[in-house]
């Protein structure tokens, strides 16, 4: 696990925001991916290494408590924020 902490997943559905996140974590030599909804990130997570998800708390189609939940269900390990 440890050798994806530097692996981020950022998740908000507003869409400026994340670019900024983005910008912000790889200026700070972060990999980061981005999604704007939580079914896209549950994807994400099944297809990439990932050791930290930041995730807003209010967004359609699933709210961030929701999407850990099921993050952590497909991976224990995992690092989250909200």
């Amino acid at each position: 696990m440890a050798e994806f902490m530097d692996h981020l997943l950022v998740v908000d559905d507003d869409k400026e925001l994340l670019r900024v996140y983005e910008k912000i974590f790889k200026l700070n030599h972060f990999d980061v991916i981005t999604a704007s909804d939580g079914p896209s990130a549950l994807e994400l997570i099944k297809r990439k290494p990932t050791g930290v998800v930041i995730a807003d708390i209010i967004m359609p189609k699933m709210n961030g408590i929701l999407l850990l939940q099921k993050i952590k269900e497909i991976n224990p390990s995992i690092q989250l924020l909200c």
